[in-house]
């Protein structure tokens, strides 16, 4: 269940490269997901249920919980994420935006990334 849409984004991110960071960008898993997700169609919802989506950015579930090296390049790369998927969500077929985000939970603990220092967040 692991879609990771920039797959060099540490590599550029700890060169300070935003082409490197951006290179090879793969949203189509995550389309595909969404997209039957966001679908309400009635013979798998028959009481047709809106589902909402509650989108993670920036670590997985059993890795990733490395402080992004530069936040200017990862403010990049998730502003492109979330301007795909919250205003341009149209253009690539999905029938509504996402509208719930996570995009550091908790940042005191080290459980999500792994620096609970405050001026390394704040």
């Amino acid at each position: 269940n692991k879609r990771t849409i920039y797959p060099y984004a540490a590599q550029g991110m700890a060169a300070n490269n935003l082409t490197i960071a951006s290179q090879n960008a793969n949203f189509e898993p995550t389309d595909s997901y969404l997209k039957r997700i966001l679908d309400n169609d009635a013979s798998v919802n028959p009481n047709n249920i809106q589902r909402e989506v509650f989108f993670r950015i920036g670590r997985t579930l059993d890795s990733g919980w490395e402080m992004p090296a530069n936040f200017d390049i990862y403010a990049t790369l998730v502003g492109n994420i979330v301007r795909r998927y919250a205003i341009d969500y149209q253009s690539i077929g999905l029938p509504r935006k996402v509208t719930y985000w996570e995009i550091w939970n908790e940042p005191d603990l080290t459980i999500f990334w792994n620096n609970n220092v405050a001026s390394n967040y704040y």
